[in-house]
């Protein structure tokens, strides 16, 4: 676990972050696995869209192919100049999707990705206490 010292004290810090927090319970509301959610949603969400028609079976292979290939690196620059950062793993995802990338968060809000992926998070920590 990390020591306190290990951490800057000028802006926000949770105590889960550096008291409370098991590793695995860190894992789960970290930004890489936050980023493999909203992209396990837009495959899913790509995959209703294949079967009503909306999309090609090239489009969402594609996307599965790129599901697990975070670059949170990548996808902080982009969201330093546009300022959101689940619009930043669009483009991200989209880069490296180039087949399926067009099609991304196609009908899509922000809040039907964000809002589900913090359901799925809020099951996995759940399952970790209790």
């Amino acid at each position: 676990m990390p020591k306190v010292e290990s951490f800057t004290h000028e802006g926000y810090l949770s105590p889960l972050t550096w008291r409370y927090g098991t590793p695995p319970m860190r894992r789960i509301w970290g930004e890489v696995h936050k980023r493999r959610l909203w992209r396990r949603i837009w495959v899913a969400l790509a995959d209703a869209q294949q079967q009503a028609g909306l999309v090609t079976a090239a489009q969402l292979a594609d996307l599965r192919a790129h599901a697990d290939q975070i670059d949170i690196a990548r996808a902080h620059a982009i969201e330093a100049e546009i300022h959101h950062d689940l619009m930043a793993e669009v483009h991200t995802y989209a880069e490296q999707a180039k087949v399926g990338g067009g099609i991304i968060h196609l009908g899509a809000t922000s809040m039907d990705i964000e809002d589900n992926a913090d359901a799925l998070r809020l099951r996995d920590a759940l399952d970790l206490v209790i």
